[in-house]
């Protein structure tokens, strides 16, 4: 079984909105119609609304604009350009959400066979330019530390950018570790960021992600 992820380049509606909103739209269901169409339904942090519907009209036939507590979601018909018929025509299982941010749309999915990871890229590489793309063979019981992965992007979502780089670099060092790997002295090296500044951050990121993780239960 082997995981593969790719990002285009992308001017469409969703990467085009989430560039000028700065927030990116995560895609947590996509499902191909007729006519090249999709059904897609999203949701992003940004409320600014009147931008939302501005840029999402390049494409999208029909659509309906959300406002949650937290997010904005976003349901319609819009042109699709290829990627899920690429990804389940080769016999691939999409792996949502897909997220698109200012200009780029990423993408995963799961298949069986090495040689249809090819066979997707070469599909989406006709119609698309492809930024990046890369694949890695999971054993059986690997996907469901690929699905957590997945899940991460809806879990940290009102993270801001600087909340998520610190974050990140805190667990994947052993900030979290006990005892600690990674202190504090060293992240200030790391983002010229001040201890206090750091650990508010770190704060914030923990409290963003326990909330949604609580509010789900």
């Amino acid at each position: 079984m082997y995981r593969s992820s790719f990002t285009i380049k992308s001017n469409c509606g969703l990467s085009t909105a989430a560039k000028e909103v700065g927030a990116a739209i995560v895609s947590v269901y996509v499902y191909p119609m007729s006519d090249g169409k999709n059904f897609v339904f999203s949701f992003t942090t940004s409320s600014d609304i009147d931008a939302l519907r501005h840029y999402l009209s390049s494409d999208f036939l029909s659509y309906k604009i959300y406002r949650g507590k937290s997010a904005v979601f976003i349901q319609g018909i819009k042109q699709g350009h290829g990627m899920i018929n690429s990804i389940i025509g080769s016999g691939g299982v999409p792996l949502f959400p897909f997220v698109a941010r200012g200009g780029t749309e990423s993408f995963d999915f799961i298949t069986y066979r090495r040689h249809l990871i090819d066979e997707v890229i070469d599909s989406v590489s006709k119609h698309n330019e492809i930024a990046f793309s890369s694949y890695d063979s999971l054993r059986n019981d690997d996907i469901l530390s690929v699905l957590g992965r997945k899940n991460s992007v809806i879990l940290t979502k009102d993270l801001t950018d600087i909340e998520r780089r610190v974050i990140r670099k805190a667990y994947r060092s052993g900030y979290f570790s006990w005892p600690r790997d990674y202190r504090l002295d060293l992240m200030v090296s790391d983002f010229s960021l001040s201890k206090p500044t750091l650990l508010y951050h770190i704060r914030n990121a923990e409290r963003k992600i326990l909330s949604m993780i609580m509010d789900q239960n």
